[in-house]
């Protein structure tokens, strides 16, 4: 019974140092393919994010959705943009969230729908995100997103005090 408790112990201890070493591996990948992408390496940087990702990134996951989305070193790509920010929105990333809003709003690789845009700027706004309260704002203010928002003076001044 012992020798089994000191196992299960032992095996717990591999477990925790494996995973501190993959954490350290994708804060390094995730670094060097930051400065890759500043310095405008794209192609290393997309390697080194999709690396990151397939160990468990979701910040890599959220970079190649931007890449892919901005078209930095590669040809824009709003339908694999939206491949790798969806699963993250669902989760509840709030960048993610607001860029779904974005894509949804401008019809880039989805079907421009303002209950959609909507919907994702609002879960993103509930988590503090000065770009979707700002993007709810306007939108109450124009009454562009008709018939999803009217105009509202009230709920525009609401998103503007967040």
């Amino acid at each position: 019974m012992f020798i089994k408790l000191v196992l299960a112990i032992e095996i717990q201890i591999v477990i925790g140092a494996k995973n501190q070493i993959q954490k350290k591996y994708i804060e390094e990948l995730s670094s060097n393919a930051s400065k890759n992408l500043k310095a405008k390496e794209y192609q290393k940087a997309i390697a080194q994010y999709q690396l990151a990702k397939k160990l468990g990134s979701n910040e890599a996951s959220l970079q190649l959705g931007v890449i892919y989305a901005s078209g930095l070193g590669v040809e824009k790509d709003y339908e694999k943009a939206f491949s790798y920010l969806q699963p993250l929105a669902s989760n509840g990333d709030a960048k993610a969230q607001f860029i779904l809003g974005s894509m949804y709003e401008m019809g880039q690789g989805v079907k421009k729908t303002w209950s959609d845009a909507v919907a994702w700027y609002v879960k993103s706004a509930g988590q503090q995100n000065t770009a979707a309260t700002s993007a709810l704002a306007y939108l109450y203010r124009t009454g562009e997103a008709d018939p999803v928002i009217k105009k509202d003076a009230k709920k525009r001044e609401n998103y503007i005090a967040q």
